[in-house]
Order: C-alpha cells, then sequence, then structure tokens
C-alpha cells in the first residue's frame, strides 16, 4: 500500500467548505463521524412530532408543564382543589383584594382525601419549586394576570406596594412578584394578548380555579381591548412576545400537512411543487414521508444531505448513502439499515456490512451524480409505487446559462422512473411558469396528479437596509402610485417575501393610513380586518399592509410618501465598516458577507480594522518563524513516510504486500530511525509560537467596543448583546503553522473566515473554518453566492456586496434565506450595498427569469 498515494485519496474526497459546496464524491470518515453525534433532546422532539404528523396531521405536542404534570401526580377534582388551596388560592386572594375583585368565588370546598404517597410527592418537591414558577403554566398564567390588573387599573399600583409592605414576610414571600412599573396605559392589551393566546394551547391538567379566576378578570376587560392600538405596537407586542412562544404549542408547519395528506395514498402517480421558506422544516419533511414511502433525497448541496442523515439518525430511520458512485455498488448502508452483517466474535459489533441488501433502507440520500444508481437499487428492494424522488433545491445552479450539472439534471430527469416526485424550494418557479415540466411528468406517468404548495409562514422579521441604512419596504421605494400597487401585487403573489417587512415600518404605516382615514373604504379599517384578537400576528399583520397599500386613495399617495421619507429614521450606518465602528451593529450572532470579489472584502476588513504597524510587525515575525517551522515539519514527515515505505518496495507480489502491511507500519512505526525522526518533529512542535491578537483588533470584544463604540453603556451592551467571535488558542495554534498567505491568518484571528479559491486549497484550512463556523464560532464568514447553496449554519445578519450586478431575483431570496434561521425574536437584517437588489426582490422581473428558463429545458425529455 502507497502511504503518499492513500493520504493524496482521502484529500481528494474531503469535502470543500466554500464558495462550490457540490462535491460529488464519496463520504469521507469524518464526514460519517459527525453525522453519529446525537441531536438535542429538543430537536429530537420534532422529529418524533414529523414522524408521527404523518399519520395524524392535526398532531399537537406542548413540552410547558402544569403544577400536577411537575409534581407527576394524577388528576382529580379533589387534587385540583387541594394544589388551589395550597399553591394558588394565595396569590388569587391577595389579587382579589388589591384590585377589589369580590365578585369571583369558585368551589374548592371538597373532601380533600389525597393519598399518602401524593402527599409525600408534594413535599418532596417544595423545596425546588420556587426555582421553577417561572416554567409552570399556572404560576406563568397569574403573574401575567397581575401584570394585565396593574397596567389596566394603574392607580392600584400603590395599594398592592402598600399592601405586602403591611404583610408578613412569610406571606409576602408567598405573594405573586411585585409587577413591572407603570408603563404607558395600553401595556395592559399586551398581557391581556398573551393571556387570550396561551389559552389556547393544548396544555392539560391546568388548574380549573385558577381558569376559573383568570375567565372571570379577562371578561371584566376584553371589551376595552382596541385592535387598532394593539396593532400600532406589534413590533413589541407581538414579535417579541416571550411568553406565546415560551409556551406555545409545538405543530406541523401547514405545508407539512398539506404534502403529508398528498401522500396518504399511492394510488396515482404524484408531482409536488414544494414552495415554503429557508428555515420552516422542508429539508425534514422526507422524515415524515418515510412512514409511507421510500424515499430517494436529492441534492446537489453536500452539506444538506449530510445534514438530514444526521436527523435521520437521531430519528432512528434507516439511511443509506450514494455519493460519487460509479454503480449501486458504490453504495453504502448506514448500520441502521444493515441487514447482513459480519459481526466481532469477542465483542459483537459490526466488523462489516453487505451493502447489496437494501430492504431495510427507508430514506436513500443521494447526490445529483449518483441519482440514477440510487433509483435502481432502490427499486430492486420496493415497488415503483412505493419509491418518492425528493429533490431538494432543483433550482441550483439554473442561474447560470451554462453548468456541468445541466447536463446530470437532465439525464436524471430523462431516465427518471420514480412515479411519485416532489420539487422542493423556497424558489421554485410557480405553477404556471413549469408548463413543460409538469405536461412531459404528466406525458411519462399515465394519470399523474400535479399539486402545488405555497407556503409563507412567518414568524419573524429580519429587515432589508438600503446603502444608506434605511429600511425598504413598498410604500418607502416607489414615488408613482402605480408602481406601488404593482409591488404590492408582486409581494402577495411571492408571500415569502413578508418575512423581510419590517414590522416596525408596516405598522407605522398601517396606524398612519388608518389615523388619517387613507384608505378607499371604511372596510379597511384595522377595526374590521381584526375582529377576533386570535388574528392579530405576524401573518396577518403584513398582508393586512400589503391590502392596504392596494386599496389606499391614489390622490393621496404623493403626501404619503413624502411623510414617510421625511419622517424615516436610519436603522443601521450606512458604510461597511465591519471591523470597526459598524461590528457593534451585528448582534446575536454571525454575519455573512456574500460578494464576487472575496478577496477584495477581505483585504478591505483587513485595512479598515486599523491594526498598527507594529503589531503586525510583530505577528508576522511569529508567522514567519512559525513558516519555517512548518517547512521543517513537512521535510520530516516526507522522511518518515518514506522509512515507512522502504520495506515495502522490494517486495513484488502485490497480495503480499497488502497481507503483510499493517505488520510493517507497525514494525516501521517503532523502529529507532523513525523514532528519532518523530522525536524531532515533537521537538519542532514545542517551537511554535503561540500568537493571538490583542481585543482591541476582535471585533465585539470589550476592549474593541471602548474603542470604535465609547457611546455604548453596559446596558446597552447587555440589551442589544454585539456578536464577537470565539477562536480558542489551540485553534490559533492550528491555524499559525498552515502553509496559506499570511492575511487569512491574522483575519481567522480577528474572527473572520474567507472562503476563496486560494483560502480553500488548503484542506486543513477549510476543516478549521468548517468546524468553527458550524461552533457559531465565527464572527464573520465572506464568500461567494455559491456558497449559500452548501450551509444551513445560523446567521443573524447578511451583506450583499455592490459588486453581485449579474445576481437573480430568486438567488438574492435564497442568499436572504440563510439569515434568520436561528431563534426567535432576535434582530436579524440584511444589508444591500447595491439599492438595485432590493428593487429586484420587490418587483416582478422584466425579463425570463433564468431558473424558469433553464428548468423548461432540463426538467423535460
Amino acid at each position: 500500500m502507497n502511504l503518499k498515494k492513500h493520504r493524496q485519496t482521502i484529500i481528494t474526497y474531503l469535502e470543500p467548505f466554500g464558495a462550490m459546496d457540490f462535491t460529488q464524491g464519496k463520504l469521507t470518515k469524518s464526514e460519517w463521524d459527525g453525522m453519529e453525534v446525537p441531536d438535542s433532546h429538543e430537536e429530537q422532539e420534532v422529529y418524533e412530532l414529523i414522524k408521527q404528523g404523518f399519520h395524524n396531521v392535526n398532531i399537537v405536542r406542548n413540552s410547558t408543564q402544569t403544577l400536577l404534570q411537575y409534581m407527576k401526580i394524577s388528576p382529580s377534582d379533589e387534587m385540583h382543589a387541594h394544589m388551589y388551596e395550597l399553591y394558588f388560592k394565595t396569590h388569587v386572594d391577595q389579587m382579589q383584594e388589591a384590585f377589589q375583585l369580590h365578585d369571583f368565588k369558585t368551589d374548592t370546598d371538597k373532601k380533600k382525601l389525597v393519598k399518602k404517597a401524593d402527599l409525600i410527592r408534594i413535599q418532596n418537591t417544595n423545596s425546588n419549586l420556587d426555582e421553577q414558577k417561572t416554567k409552570i403554566y399556572e404560576f406563568v398564567l397569574l403573574g401575567l394576570l397581575l401584570n394585565l390588573l396593574n397596567n389596566k387599573f394603574p392607580h392600584m399600583y400603590s395599594y398592592w406596594r402598600d399592601y405586602l409592605q403591611g404583610v408578613s414576610e412569610r406571606k409576602r414571600k408567598r405573594a405573586p412578584p411585585m409587577p413591572d412599573a407603570v408603563p404607558s396605559r395600553p401595556k395592559w392589551m399586551y398581557f391581556h394578548y398573551s393571556i387570550c393566546l396561551l389559552r389556547r394551547n393544548s396544555i392539560e391538567h391546568i388548574n380549573p380555579h385558577v381558569e376559573s379566576f383568570l375567565n372571570y378578570v379577562i371578561a371584566l376587560v376584553e371589551n376595552d381591548f382596541e385592535s387598532a392600538s394593539f396593532v400600532s405596537k406589534a413590533h413589541e407586542h407581538v414579535e417579541k412576545n416571550e411568553y406565546v412562544f415560551k409556551c406555545g404549542d409545538m405543530k406541523l408547519y401547514e405545508h407539512q400537512k398539506q404534502i403529508f395528506t398528498v401522500f396518504k395514498t399511492d394510488a396515482t402517480p404524484k408531482l409536488v411543487l414544494y414552495i415554503a421558506p429557508t428555515g420552516t422544516g422542508k429539508t425534514l419533511t422526507p422524515i415524515g414521508l418515510s412512514e409511507h414511502y421510500r424515499v430517494i433525497f436529492v441534492c446537489a448541496a453536500r452539506h444538506v444531505g449530510l445534514a438530514l442523515a444526521k436527523a435521520c439518525i437521531s430519528a432512528k430511520k434507516r439511511i443509506a448513502f450514494a455519493f460519487g458512485c460509479g454503480s449501486v455498488d458504490n453504495i453504502r448502508l448506514h448500520y441502521y439499515s444493515a441487514k447482513d452483517v459480519i459481526r466481532d466474535r469477542r465483542t459483537g459489533g459490526i466488523r462489516k456490512v453487505d451493502n447489496s441488501v437494501g430492504d431495510n433502507v427507508e430514506i436513500m440520500i443521494s447526490d445529483i451524480k449518483s441519482y440514477k444508481h440510487a433509483m435502481y437499487y432502490m427499486n430492486a428492494f420496493n415497488p415503483l409505487n412505493r419509491l418518492l424522488l425528493y429533490w431538494d433545491e432543483p433550482t441550483i445552479t439554473m442561474d447560470y446559462a451554462e453548468h456541468e450539472f445541466h447536463a446530470l439534471i437532465k439525464e436524471n430527469w430523462t431516465e427518471n422512473i420514480v412515479p411519485n416526485v416532489v420539487l422542493s424550494s423556497a424558489t421554485l418557479p410557480q405553477q404556471a411558469d413549469m408548463a413543460p415540466t409538469i405536461m412531459d411528468f404528466q406525458a411519462r406517468f399515465a394519470g399523474a396528479q400535479v399539486h402545488s404548495i405555497v407556503s409563507h409562514d412567518c414568524q419573524k422579521t429580519i429587515s432589508l437596509v438600503n446603502k444608506d441604512g434605511y429600511v425598504q419596504l413598498p410604500h418607502l421605494m416607489f414615488k408613482e402610485y402605480d408602481k406601488m400597487r404593482a409591488s404590492a401585487a408582486h409581494c402577495r403573489k411571492y408571500k415569502t417575501l413578508l418575512r423581510y417587512f419590517d414590522l416596525r415600518e408596516v405598522v407605522r404605516f398601517i396606524s398612519h393610513v388608518n389615523e388619517k382615514k387613507l384608505w378607499t373604504s371604511g372596510r379597511y379599517a384595522v377595526e374590521r380586518h381584526f375582529s377576533d384578537i386570535a388574528d392579530i400576528n405576524m401573518t396577518n399583520i403584513k398582508e393586512y399592509y400589503l391590502e392596504l397599500l392596494e386599496n389606499v386613495q391614489a390622490d393621496k399617495w404623493g403626501e404619503l410618501y413624502a411623510h414617510f421619507q421625511d419622517s424615516r429614521t436610519r436603522m443601521h450606518p450606512s458604510n461597511v465598516n465591519i471591523t470597526s465602528k459598524d461590528a457593534h451593529t451585528l448582534t446575536c450572532g454571525p454575519t455573512l458577507f456574500l460578494a464576487n470579489d472575496v478577496e477584495k472584502i477581505a483585504r478591505f476588513a483587513m485595512q479598515i480594522a486599523e491594526i498598527p504597524e507594529c503589531v503586525m510587525d510583530d505577528l508576522m515575525k511569529i508567522i514567519d518563524h512559525n513558516n519555517e517551522i512548518k517547512d521543517e515539519m513537512e521535510k520530516l514527515e516526507r522522511e518518515i513516510e518514506d522509512k515507512m515505505e522502504e520495506g515495502n518496495n522490494n517486495d513484488k507480489d502485490e497480495k503480499a504486500k497488502d497481507k503483510k502491511n499493517n505488520k510493517k507500519m507497525d514494525d516501521m512505526r517503532f523502529s529507532p530511525e523513525v523514532r528519532r525522526l518523530q522525536e524531532k518533529m515533537d521537538e519542532l512542535r514545542r517551537q511554535v509560537k503561540w500568537g493571538a491578537l490583542n481585543d482591541m483588533f476582535v471585533p465585539n470584544r470589550a476592549e474593541h467596543l471602548k474603542r470604535w463604540a465609547p457611546h455604548m453603556t453596559k446596558e446597552d451592551i447587555e440589551a442589544t448583546k454585539p456578536f464577537t467571535s470565539q477562536v480558542e488558542p489551540e485553534d490559533v495554534e492550528r491555524i499559525m503553522v498552515l502553509p496559506i498567505e499570511n492575511i487569512w491568518k491574522v483575519l481567522l484571528m480577528m474572527g473572520v473566515g474567507v472562503m476563496t479559491e486560494q483560502s480553500n486549497s488548503n484542506k486543513t484550512y477549510t476543516e478549521i473554518m468548517k468546524d468553527l463556523a458550524q461552533k457559531q464560532r465565527l464572527y464573520l464568514i465572506i464568500a461567494s453566492t455559491d456558497y449559500i447553496y452548501g450551509t444551513n449554519y445560523q446567521f443573524c445578519h447578511g451583506y450583499l456586496g455592490k459588486d453581485l450586478s449579474d445576481i437573480s431575483q430568486e438567488k438574492i431570496i435564497q442568499a436572504l434565506g440563510r439569515i434568520g434561521r436561528n431563534k426567535l425574536q432576535q434582530e436579524y437584517s440584511i444589508r444591500f450595498r447595491d439599492d438595485a437588489h432590493i428593487l429586484k426582490i420587490f418587483q416582478e422581473s422584466a425579463t425570463a427569469k433564468p431558473e424558469v428558463v433553464n428548468m423548461a429545458r432540463l426538467f423535460s425529455s
């Protein structure tokens, strides 16, 4: 066995992480190992919900616990009465006294025959109860109720405060906490809204006496609720509502319900056009579909397939892989899927899998190159009507006039024999634009049904910011009335754009139009649109905004447009000093900067960091020293390899070589000569100098913020959470000896990763970058637009460079989809260096979209 040749083979199959993550090669050992790391308990709960959701699309789960659930006690009328008297009555009585609610009565006069085992359980959990009160459902509701009453009846606040001062310490300790300081009067509606939505959740065994008091108070105040006033504060009261999201139900997305319903039977062939925003679970949908079908999941972006594989393993789904296959013999089964295996006699562990037996495979994960082999393999063990091709992101490379994948895509579609197909993408062309593909499918599969599933699930706001730092929306962009209405119609057609409507600006527009009554008819008034409190959510508010745009008085538009131009405020700085004075605006998570000339942006980021020459000189001396060490280590490594191969070269019998190879390798590894060289290698490693940048030059470290954002107080920093990198000393040590240009080393010390052909030519650098990005430890990644297809990493902010002149509308939306895949209730933004790109989003394309043209050409036989 030739070690150098073997080493090169491993490198060949390493996954490039950057500009083109479309490798059609076999899986590496690190990729296999990475899939075996189990996902969190919360993620596994999601997978289980999706599996069960295929059989019951209305499934609902809620992990919020009531007091009985927390204590693990069976419910009964007697137990509810006992728990109310023991834990809740004091809270209710105190609120009744403080806010003069003497009309409320509840009957707990029941014999409290409580089992001794339950009494012991109550005593055992009492000690930790105070710590858990913020999570237990009844206490959350009572806390909200107290805040509602305090804000609804602010004149009672001092009474409540004085009451608490007058009672004993024991009673004060058991009382509900002091409510928030009295804000503006409409704040009570925030708590009323929160309670009303929480009451609709699927939480079992809530204490009926607490619920009775809740209903009593809600009935007192609900007629005073003003939808117009509440909607005007929607950014705070709806989008940032921590209670609704914290205790919310877990259920399927609407698009998942639709696709599961479509595939409940396999009587006829089906083509499903599956359009839903990024980050809403499309890639996990095959886990549910595999409950009934054998799924072949195909995606050009390797990373996406590996992410699904990891989820499948955590979900206990049996999977196989077709990556870089030249034939079906190259298909590999995961251990869960193996039917015929050879086990170790001593340990019982699997030593060898027969990959030719695929009876158990539920999901085959394939790249573009290997699809046909995966298809024939799966068909060998399953009837065609039980197979389903799930083609993820078929629009990848469709923005190019020519691409090496195009021939593969055409061949796969033409030779496909699977009669059930899902084309899944946030930017898939609409059904009307896919007539050639649809007609071709129906011609090849008799009786085929075509289903279009279009979703616009929207639970967050990702603001689009122009080059001058202002948020952009249709009413802020189009001075001409007709162009504004055309943009509104375009957004209504592509409702996935709703997530990019800044909610602050949306409600400002809604409030002004309603206040001045600038709609064409009173039926467009906000009160008429939101007649039920449950109708007030982010999606409905943004849809109402579009309705107002289409029905605002034409003769008032010029005045309205001028008003908002004059009153708008800058959201973010207009420049792009991402490593200096603008860094503090990049909050909560990493940032992605997309550009054609990646190297230019990287050098600019280095330049504006203003690292003093003396600091750079010292750093360069360390790097130069380490480069010399690195050269010496490479020479030694080659010597060691040569020594270890010497014994093999004299053996003419290749089979004998292979049999004896492992033993010879062990013998050579411990030979005096090799041992001496290895000791010398260790000595060189000890001479590597560790270098690090001062925190003053690492974006958003404390010293950096003092230098570039001196106006920020400690409270400002805690509130906005400027994001910084976490590149550890051991990472720096690995980086320092890499054979890459020095600028990439310095940038990585700053927490900036760069995806260029030059930087990605070094596989070790690529692996370090991949690991740091996966763990959210980089502050900024600078990459080309093709990088978007290879990552599901969580970015909170993004930049689109001004050199992306040829980028298509669909690819912009794909780029936008990389941002905001993280938690709810964080600040997200996408900052455009060229306003023409925002116009592309909010206007119907005047020419045929390249994705539409290419799909019509390639997805047709």
